[in-house]
């Protein structure tokens, strides 16, 4: 009967170690995952082209796929802010949303022949 006790009390302890384990790397991601996107953000406000991240991605692609692709990362990070509690307050959210909002639209005015990404 102890021994069943004691079996009992290490599978409770295991299981509560790993759970607290999982959450703590659940949180790691999720703030890594929100930082990224405050710095891409960041990045687009401040320069209005790709992020470097985002060009990798679509390295092969041509010119047409390759905008498509980057306005829809950029339609991607706009949802974001727009359902994310991160942001301090409504007029911060609806700034950040904005100006996002207005590069989105910049770059599908210019076509892509306007792509916004450094050229080599």
């Amino acid at each position: 009967m102890i021994e069943l006790a004691a079996m009992f009390l290490l599978f409770v302890v295991v299981l509560t170690v790993l759970a607290r384990a999982g959450a703590v790397c659940m949180g790691r991601k999720a703030g890594r995952t929100t930082r990224r996107r405050f710095e891409e953000a960041q990045y687009l406000i401040e320069t209005a082209r790709a992020p470097a991240n985002w060009l990798d991605r679509t390295a092969g692609l041509a010119e047409g796929p390759r905008l498509a692709e980057l306005l829809d990362r950029l339609d991607r990070l706009i949802e974001f802010f727009r359902t994310a509690p991160v942001v301090a307050d409504r007029a911060t959210r609806q700034l950040l949303l904005d100006k996002l909002r207005g590069i989105r639209g910049r770059w599908q005015r210019g076509g892509p022949a306007q792509l916004p990404v450094q050229r080599s």
